[in-house]
């Protein structure tokens, strides 16, 4: 009899004997009415044929034309796994292919098959590679509780109907690169063990990812979503990248884990966008999120409520409308805080040397003391900055870097101004203040650092109060040495005393006068005041400029917060 003309890509011909009339075997015939017994006995008997032949290592089930309701169970038993790798390339289901519970101990190869009908693959056990590169599945395609063992291939496969994926087990890494979900992708629960790729996919359904886990890199580089994404409580271990895709509808990562760095550079999302109790690296996580370039069609529509953003770069997207809600952010690292302790106060360490060189100087002593036990109130809160700040991600600073963090910085300002967010919006308000001083000449840049660490520029009336006050103390020194009329006799002291002189009545009571003369030097509502050195002029004039700029400077801050 003749025999079946039918060849595989690599040439090899069919060993069965041709149908009645026909020049290829009842397998490959491409008749859907053909006589489904007898093409079920005529397969069964060459899987079990091929299987026992020690020469052969796969069984060659390329090219097979399977009629309507095909279902593999009638082939191999229920929970029998079949012994070698199974090809399918270019095989042609007419009707519904079930495959549930089946169990492929070698490669399964589902290259180019066709699958008219439904196909199910429920709890399906791959222990080898699964490819399903370019297969095509019109209908159904559910392949919910599968277990793949080996790597798993479905690059370039379209899927016309709905793809369920739901609690399928990925040992491998999985490809869906360039894969077409033309109805919904359900793939919620799955889990991923080796990297993920979704590049170039598209989805024009709904696409569910909640409760996935990618314990490797995850990536949906360039991929389209043209129906609502859902990311919800997913967890990414590895690298996670979005970068280039595009979200038409919404996009939804609430309790979505990041734990290593996530990449969505260069992302469209036209619609809602939510990441709300997400958790992004943070300042010791290993990962950084890059949310750069991105492009909101909708930014009122954008949401990051109850997250951490303290590794997280928004460097060249517009923010100025993105709702920010009980978010926390990076704080400076100490050793680039942009005010440094500006009071002419060392340390104990470096108090107690002096003391030794100079037993009288008890109150430097003292008033160190008195200021590194300060309490809570009087000392300063870290400032939020955004991860951008080269000070913070190490880019290095440069004028091109710190002109673009410092748009950035007055982007969220004004945003959060807007949405009555007045704590952060200072802090951004000195970042941007702080960047400015690599973008200016040296005389600008150093009147601005002036103001910065005396007034926060702006953002601080307590720093210039409490300066007014010690500049006062201060020259009450001056004063009090070099003499002036009191208010009933002359006053001078000797003001190299020790610690005694604070029980000595009459020496606070003269030091009081001179601290009142050092807080309203010039004033119009008292008298010139009499001095008895001459070098006491030059200083009077000098405390007078220092408290007009000092007091200026609380009195700016003071207006900017009562027009919060």
């Amino acid at each position: 009899m003749a025999q079946c003309e039918y060849k595989r890509y690599d040439e090899k011909i069919c060993t069965e004997t041709a149908h009645a009339g026909h020049s290829m075997c009842i397998l490959h015939v491409n008749e859907p009415a053909k006589d489904a017994a007898e093409f079920l006995k005529a397969l069964k008997n060459k899987v079990e044929r091929e299987e026992r032949d020690s020469a052969t290592t796969e069984i060659n089930l390329a090219g097979v034309v399977f009629p309507p309701r095909f279902r593999w169970a009638d082939v191999v038993s229920s929970g029998k796994a079949l012994g070698k790798s199974a090809d399918f390339w270019h095989a042609t289901f007419t009707g519904d292919a079930d495959f549930g519970g089946a169990r492929f101990s070698g490669a399964a190869y589902f290259v180019g098959a066709r699958f008219s009908g439904a196909a199910y693959f429920w709890r399906a056990r791959f222990s080898g590679a699964a490819n399903f590169v370019g297969a095509r599945f019109s209908g159904a395609a559910g392949f919910e509780g599968a277990m793949f063992s080996g790597a798993a291939d479905f690059g370039g496969a379209r899927f016309s109907g709905a793809a369920y994926f739901g609690g399928a087990r990925f040992s491998g890494a999985a490809g869906f690169g360039n894969a077409r979900f033309s109805g919904a992708a359900d793939f919620w629960g799955a889990r991923f063990s080796g990297a993920a790729g979704f590049w170039n996919a598209r989805f024009s359904g709904a696409a569910n990812f909640g409760d996935a886990t990618f314990n490797g890199d995850a990536s949906f580089g360039d991929a389209t979503f043209s129906g609502d994404a859902v990311f919800g409580n997913a967890r990414f271990s590895g690298a996670a990248v979005f970068r280039g895709a595009t979200f038409n509808e919404d996009a939804g990562f609430e309790g979505a884990m990041f734990s290593g760095a996530a990449d969505f550079g260069g992302a469209t999302f036209e619609n809602w966008l939510r990441f709300q109790g997400t958790t992004f690296p943070r300042d010791e996580g290993p990962g950084v999120v890059r949310f750069e370039i991105v492009t909101l069609e909708k930014p009122e529509r954008a949401y990051f409520q109850d997250v951490n953003l303290s590794r997280v770069s928004f460097m060249g997207t517009d923010v100025r409308h993105v709702h920010f809600l009980n978010t926390t952010w990076a704080k400076l690292p100490k050793r680039a805080r942009p005010t440094p302790r500006w009071w002419p106060f060392a340390t104990m360490r470096a108090v107690r040397r002096k003391r030794a060189r100079w037993p009288r100087s008890w109150p430097l002593v003292f008033m160190t003391a008195l200021w590194r036990r300060r309490p809570t109130w009087l000392r300063r809160r870290p400032l939020n900055v955004l991860y951008d700040d080269p000070r913070v991600s190490g880019r290095g600073m440069s004028q091109e870097s710190a002109s673009q963090a410092a748009e950035l910085y007055r982007q969220l300002r004004v945003n959060l101004e807007e949405n009555r967010q007045h704590i952060e919006a200072g802090d951004f308000y000195v970042g941007q203040m702080d960047m400015r001083l690599h973008d200016t000449d040296f005389a600008w840049r150093s009147l601005l650092r002036l103001y910065g660490v005396v007034a926060l520029y702006g953002e601080s009336y307590w720093r210039p109060l409490f300066l007014y006050v010690a500049l006062g103390l201060l020259f009450a020194v001056g004063y009090l040495w070099g003499g002036f009329q009191g208010i009933e006799e002359k006053v001078q002291r000797n003001v190299w005393v020790g610690p005694s002189a604070l029980w000595d009545w009459s020496f606070l009571k003269d030091y009081v006068q001179a601290f009142l003369v050092a807080l309203t030097p010039g004033a119009p509502f008292r008298a010139e005041p009499q001095f008895y050195s001459w070098w006491l002029r030059p200083v009077q004039y000098a405390n007078t400029l220092l408290n007009v700029v000092v007091l200026t400077m609380a009195v700016i801050a003071l207006r900017r917060a009562f027009r919060r």
